[in-house]
């Protein structure tokens, strides 16, 4: 029985996953059937709307593919395998352990594991936080291919510093790829993944809390929901089209209150920009025409919510929906 090769695209919130995916899309075989698969942990599609180039893309909202939305991953693998998908890649959410995923694809007669890929950046591997964080360990230390990404917004010590916590650990990746914007290339992704002989993961398995409604008196707004897992509360934002954003205004909203992570597909004028705050870095790039604002926005201390809305009040304008 001929198998269909997978791709575990995994790594922390704003490391770099989605523009990785869309750096392979670009170098697809025009004889391959790609298929994506894309968990958002809120209820807001925002990755999914940046992606371009697959065959078929699925969503899997409202949780982690590792656990309470793992039904859906069985769900959107099957629906690929039946559309005669050639290779499919899967990018969990930035909170998502891998082992459970990983058990899943390496015990589907149909699918071939191919070796697991962890983005990360030199910011995010600092020694306090490779101490803090068991689940970035457990992401080092099942891959196969650590991509460092953003290396040039780091310094050389920075760098080394990374690379040496990842080569100390008790599995090393086979190979780590150093990058700017996650420009990796598909041939460093094609070779089998090699299972460890035996791992204790570090982090403990987790369980999303479902989505509820959040009160907020944000102007403009469709719906709010939020969601706890893991220490990060996060917050969903919907509005209309009549809402525009200022991005001189949202950019001193991020300043100043710094947020964990944030992602966006927002109106500001008469255009759109998809919005990326990642490492105390906002980027703003213009998108296609969306037929909402939406915001994701992940908190560390509950404490932060409120003088993060009370200035996002401010960068918002209500106009006539043209």
């Amino acid at each position: 029985m001929s198998t269909t090769p997978v791709h575990l695209i995994t790594g922390l919130l704003g490391s770099g996953k989605t523009t990785l995916l869309q750096n392979l899309l670009k170098q697809k075989p025009s004889e391959e059937k790609w298929g994506i698969i894309i968990n958002d942990f809120g209820p807001l599609t925002i990755d999914a709307t940046l992606v371009a180039g697959a065959d078929k893309i699925v969503e899997v909202r409202g949780g982690c593919v590792c656990c309470s939305a793992q039904h859906g991953l069985r769900q959107a693998l099957d629906a690929l395998l039946k559309a005669g998908i050639t290779r499919i890649l899967v990018e969990p959410t930035g909170v998502s352990h891998p082992a459970e995923i990983t058990d899943l694809f390496l015990h589907h007669p149909a699918l071939e594991l191919q070796a697991i890929v962890a983005v990360m950046t030199p910011q995010q591997l600092t020694p306090a936080r490779w101490e803090k964080s068991a689940l970035m360990r457990d992401l080092a230390m099942l891959a196969d291919l650590v991509v460092l990404n953003k290396i040039d917004l780091a310094t050389a010590d920075v760098i080394q510093q990374a690379e040496q916590l990842l080569c100390q650990q008790p599995r090393p990746p086979q190979t780590i790829l150093r990058a700017s914007h996650a420009d990796c290339q598909l041939h460093d992704l094609l070779k089998p993944h090699s299972p460890p002989p035996l791992l204790i993961w570090q982090h403990k398995p987790h369980q999303c809390t479902s989505f509820m409604p959040h009160e907020t008196d944000l102007p403009g707004l469709i719906d709010a929901q939020r969601s706890e897992s893991d220490g990060l509360i996060t917050l969903g934002y919907r509005w209309g089209p009549e809402a525009v954003f200022s991005r001189p205004a949202l950019r001193q909203v991020f300043a100043d209150t710094a947020p964990h992570r944030g992602k966006g597909l927002i109106r500001t004028g008469k255009r759109w920009q998809s919005l990326q705050w990642a490492d105390n870095i906002l980027s703003l790039q213009e998108t296609a025409w969306q037929r909402d604002s939406r915001l994701l926005v992940f908190f560390d201390r509950a404490d932060a919510i409120e003088p993060f809305e009370t200035r996002l009040k401010d960068s918002i304008l209500l106009k006539l929906a043209q």
